[in-house]
């Protein structure tokens, strides 16, 4: 790899000027003879941009040979669906996606969620190399049809994305209220009274995208009496989340896409509604160089302004301007893989049902309440008591828990202080929150905590 700039960078220079001279007019004998030095420095050429320079790899991929697709990889046509590994990092030696398998065909590929829904790490040892008419795609998905039969159910978010609200339909789930989408910006379900829309997710990232976390889910929509076909649309899920990080050069000639899905109609206009758009996801590249004639797009609903985050970070960028949508934001040199955090909150307990094991285990089972399941069986309606383990979160930080109707039932949020006499000396805290007067139904409980860093 031979750029300009690449070649700047590789050299120290230490050149001193013209000796100056510093003095008093009066007292000259004060005067001093002083010497600037310039020096100009740069990361050493070979850099491990992508932390993996000596991790197990993949291999060499390319679209257009199976025998480099990885175990289990699904075809479907020119479509290619990689498995994620369980922690969402997959590396390869170089990563080249142009024609499809035995065709001529641009490519597309995808990635299997994981159980624990992580975003796309995808780290390379070489380069990377998007053809024109290709693409990289982690975008959420869009609500299933609702018909006389079934309400619309909320698209999935792509991987590190955030399911979309089901629509309501009384005669099937009892619901009148469409339900928030779920993530951190979740659209709020359409409601009868007072009579709103479903409402677009919005999403909630750092210009940095770190940490880094897709879009959220649009509301579902709402069902006014339950008269056949009166099911109210599901809303859209957030767009994925994707990190590639390039040791050589990303060349992007096709496109890297994590947009929102959309949310499906009313199924009868007299008497629901509409599910709404998911947000836009995440993208962020770290490389060596960066070029090519491509597009990025992290795009939600163009009417509703909640397009998710791009991040270009190079020592050597020649995208335009305009080859992203939304318009990135850009470094000059690749920053850390991850946040300087680890930080995390946890729901653990849920009416005495234990979750996860003890502090510093992992969740003995992984929460599927994000693909649509139910995790935990209350044995009757009442107040529900949760406890809340936090780990290198600061005291005193404010912990949001959200209580999302799914769609029945009401949504409350409510928060709790971490106290320090409920910390260890690891800096693991529990935390203690009571939800009253729950009624029967379906819900989705989340746990965020938002602090900055000095």
């Amino acid at each position: 790899m031979n750029h300009p700039m690449h070649l700047l960078r590789q050299g120290m220079l230490a050149s001193p000027s013209m000796p100056q001279t510093n003095c008093n007019p009066v007292m000259r004998f004060s005067c001093i003879i002083g010497t600037v030095v310039m020096l100009v420095l740069a990361v050493p050429a070979g850099a491990d941009i992508c932390g993996c320079e000596t991790s197990p790899s993949l291999g060499a991929f390319d679209s257009g040979d199976p025998a480099t697709y990885p175990p289990s990889t699904e075809i479907s046509d020119h479509v290619l669906s990689i498995p994620l590994s369980a922690d969402g990092v997959l590396v390869f030696d170089s990563f080249t996606v142009d024609d499809g398998p035995g065709t001529h065909t641009s490519a597309v590929v995808r990635f299997i969620r994981n159980a624990a829904n992580s975003p796309v790490q995808l780290r390379i040892k070489g380069d990377l190399f998007i053809g024109s008419g290709s693409s990289i795609n982690v975008s959420g998905d869009a609500a299933i049809r609702r018909d006389n039969n079934i309400n619309g159910i909320g698209g999935l978010g792509g991987p590190g994305g955030f399911r979309g609200g089901d629509g309501a339909y009384q005669l099937v789930n009892f619901a009148a209220d469409g339900a928030t989408g779920l993530g951190p910006g979740g659209g709020l379900g359409a409601t009868v009274v007072p009579e709103a829309e479903a409402e677009p997710a919005s999403f909630v990232g750092t210009p940095e995208l770190l940490p880094l976390v897709g879009g959220a889910g649009g509301g579902g929509g709402r069902s006014t009496t339950n008269e056949l076909g009166c099911a109210g649309g599901g809303g859209g899920g957030g767009g994925g989340a994707i990190f590639i990080a390039v040791n050589g050069d990303a060349i992007i000639d096709g496109e890297i896409v994590a947009d929102g899905g959309d949310g499906n109609s009313y199924w009868t206009f007299r008497c629901s509604s509409s599910g709404s758009h998911g947000s836009g996801g995440a993208i962020r590249i770290a490389a060596e160089g960066l070029g090519g004639g491509g597009k990025l797009y992290a795009r939600g609903d163009s009417s509703s302004n909640n397009d998710g985050g791009i991040r270009l970070e190079a020592y050597s960028n020649s995208l335009s301007d305009d080859a992203t949508d939304p318009v990135a934001s850009r470094a000059q040199a690749p920053g850390p893989l991850l946040g300087p955090l680890s930080a995390s909150v946890a729901i653990t307990t849920v009416n005495g049902e234990m979750l996860s094991r003890e502090s510093g285990e992992p969740l003995a089972t992984l929460p599927q309440g994000g693909y649509g399941l139910i995790d935990v069986v209350l044995s009757a309606p009442g107040a529900v008591d949760l406890e809340l383990l936090s780990s290198g979160v600061p005291i005193n930080t404010e912990i949001a828990v959200s209580l999302k109707a799914s769609p029945n039932g009401r949504s409350e949020l409510l928060t709790a202080l971490i106290d320090p006499g409920n910390c260890n000396a690891d800096g693991d805290c529990t935390i203690a929150v009571s939800v009253p007067d729950v009624v029967a139904g379906r819900y989705v409980i989340e746990a965020q905590a938002t602090f900055q860093t000095p």
